[in-house]
């Protein structure tokens, strides 16, 4: 029998193929305003983001989930990480984001600190990271990893979405934004929950 997620074409990634999916989310989060927040210098931040996020698939892949979709020569084109918030700390996490950040370290933090203070604290799976490929985006990739989340890990869920067209985008998959929280002369950023 066929399953949703054969329909959908999603499989969750093993631990060989982190830097890959580190590597798709560095090149779809490039320009968004947060990334260009924490990173200010464009040609440091493919390899930043690129290290960074590393750490929180390692993470997934431990703890949780990292659905990914291929198109059909094999490409990687769409990914999510989810960590559900029962999960242990990533170990080592400074001293393992001091590595990866570099000098934008203190930014990098103060972003943690203001994702901490507005996360939930019911138990909830977390979507630390969607992304698609920047030449793939608004083809479906994402719905197909939205909806293998909804059928396998099913809510509470929560999220941040970095603009108001990702709000939308979350908002058609039952998510409910809260008032947005704002870097150090920077970004909005909204926190969003999902419960049915």
């Amino acid at each position: 029998m066929t399953s949703r997620a054969d329909t959908l074409g999603v499989r969750c990634v093993d631990p060989g193929q982190r830097t890959e999916v580190a590597g798709l989310v560095a090149a779809a989060f490039h320009d968004l305003p947060q990334s260009v927040w924490l990173v200010p210098e464009p040609r440091d931040r493919p390899a930043v983001l690129a290290a960074v996020f590393e750490l929180a698939v390692t993470h997934a892949v431990q703890h949780g989930w990292v659905p990914v979709v291929r198109d059909d020569d094999g490409l990687l084109v769409g990914a999510a990480v989810w960590v559900p918030s029962t999960a242990p700390d990533i170990d080592d996490h400074d001293t393992r984001l001091a590595t990866a950040a570099g000098s934008s370290l203190p930014r990098w933090r103060a972003f943690e600190l203001l994702q901490h203070a507005h996360h939930p604290l019911a138990a909830h799976h977390y979507l630390a990271l969607l992304a698609v490929h920047p030449d793939r985006q608004r083809q479906g990739w994402g719905t197909r990893l939205l909806t293998w989340a909804a059928d396998e890990l099913g809510p509470p869920a929560y999220l941040e979405a970095a603009t108001p067209e990702l709000v939308r985008t979350y908002r058609r998959f039952g998510f409910q934004e809260s008032p947005p929280f704002r870097l150090p002369a920077g970004p909005p950023t909204w926190p969003m929950w999902r419960v049915i």
